[in-house]
């Protein structure tokens, strides 16, 4: 269970980070981007905290291709190259991975990475730090992670086609969160894709890197290193993974009865989700909690990732749905929707061999229980589901097969 959970873990968390800036959505096909990217208020200082899916919303899809909207308001669009959609310049992520441990003594993964576009105009650079780590107990298991997501000019990643050279150059742009200089330093010859248009050289980096979470009961205090010795450098010119304009149009595999839960809460400086659904793995089910606070200048991403039985997300009469946890997941308590009014119908849409398939779905609250409410016990502290009936988060439930 732990495994599987990690999986979903670094396309969940960590690349669709990327996606959020546009700088790797190839993984997301153009027609799920769209549907799945949402609409959020705007907040403090022009950023906006980041959605479930952390996608870069798609503002238009065309015959030049598809156009996705940076947090900086820059429009970028991905343009058809051949079979496969291109970015126009290429872009570049560089990652390095180590340990750190908290003053408590409990030791977590480390990943510091940046991102932006080559070219001269293609926005600026995204930096991102993640701290995690897992739990497991008898009846369940979880990945914990704390992201603090900075912003910044486009200096910040400083990259050379000779060597290659690569640097993350923060200066005073995290603030009082610290700052970071990064070198990237080769070990082996790059691995080529696309014909040789891709590349990834792996290596170390080296020099310094100093981060005080600001918000987060001071529990990490300031996570200090010199160096990482595994560390990545990934150049990218084509093959992006989009869909040719054929597969685009042919009807997608029919997905499997299901059904899910999802309740967000928003403020201008923070956002909560909670998330349920069955999971692939029979007898089990995931539980997502989310939350997310922007403090200029990071936004800081808490989140909890867990695999449970699969009463964990029990659908009831009358359009219900239970939230149960269990120990060793970082989460406690319960919580439940109850849908409000009639559901919606959305479909019916064409898939697989001669089959159809429509989407029920039903709104209405999501709460924790007032005696025990649905809580992520996060190390940096406790947050829980809004107990009030009358501000509590929406919930959804759908997905039906019609042949």
């Amino acid at each position: 269970m732990v495994r599987s959970t990690t999986e979903r873990v670094a396309v969940g968390f960590v690349a669709l980070w990327l996606v959020a800036i546009a700088v790797a959505p190839a993984v997301i096909p153009a027609a799920a981007a769209a549907s799945a990217a949402r609409t959020r208020p705007g907040v403090q200082g022009g950023r906006t905290a980041a959605t479930a899916g952390r996608l870069a919303p798609v503002v238009r899809v065309d015959g030049a291709g598809v156009t996705y909207r940076l947090p900086s308001g820059t429009d970028v669009t991905l343009t058809r190259g051949g079979p496969l959609f291109q970015f126009p310049s290429g872009v570049i992520h560089f990652t390095s991975r180590g340990t750190a441990i908290a003053p408590d003594g409990t030791r977590y993964g480390l990943e510091v990475s940046a991102s932006r576009f080559l070219g001269s105009n293609q926005g600026g650079t995204d930096v991102f730090v993640l701290l995690h780590r897992v739990s497991s107990g008898a009846a369940g298991a979880a990945v914990q992670f704390h992201g603090y997501d900075f912003q910044l000019p486009k200096s910040a990643l400083q990259y050379a086609r000779t060597g290659p050279v690569a640097v993350i150059s923060t200066g005073t742009g995290m603030a009082d969160f610290g700052a970071i200089r990064l070198s990237f330093s080769i070990k082996r010859a790059p691995t080529p894709s696309c014909g040789g248009k891709n590349e990834r050289w792996r290596g170390a980096s080296s020099g310094t890197f100093t981060l005080t979470p600001r918000g987060d009961d001071g529990f990490f205090g300031t996570v200090t290193r010199s160096s990482f010795g595994s560390a990545a450098l990934d150049v990218r010119r084509g093959c992006l993974g989009f869909p040719t304009s054929s597969q685009a149009h042919k009807p997608p595999d029919c997905p499997a009865q299901t059904f899910d839960v999802d309740g967000t809460a928003t403020t201008e400086t923070r956002y909560t989700e909670v998330f349920g659904a069955p999971d692939p793995n029979p007898g089990a089910a995931d539980e997502v909690f989310d939350y997310q606070v922007l403090r200029d200048p990071a936004l800081s991403i808490h989140e909890v990732q867990a695999v449970v039985p699969s009463a964990g997300v029990k659908p009831g009469p009358h359009r219900t749905v239970r939230l149960a946890t269990y120990a060793g997941t970082f989460l406690s308590g319960s919580a439940q929707f109850l849908a409000k009014g009639a559901g919606v119908v959305d479909g019916p849409y064409r898939c697989g061999k001669g089959h159809h398939v429509t989407f029920r779905s039903a709104f209405g609250p999501l709460t924790g229980a007032s005696s025990n409410p649905l809580t992520a016990r996060f190390d940096t502290g406790p947050v829980s589901v809004p107990t009030d009936v009358n501000e509590a988060l929406s919930g959804e439930y759908d997905r039906t097969i019609v042949n």
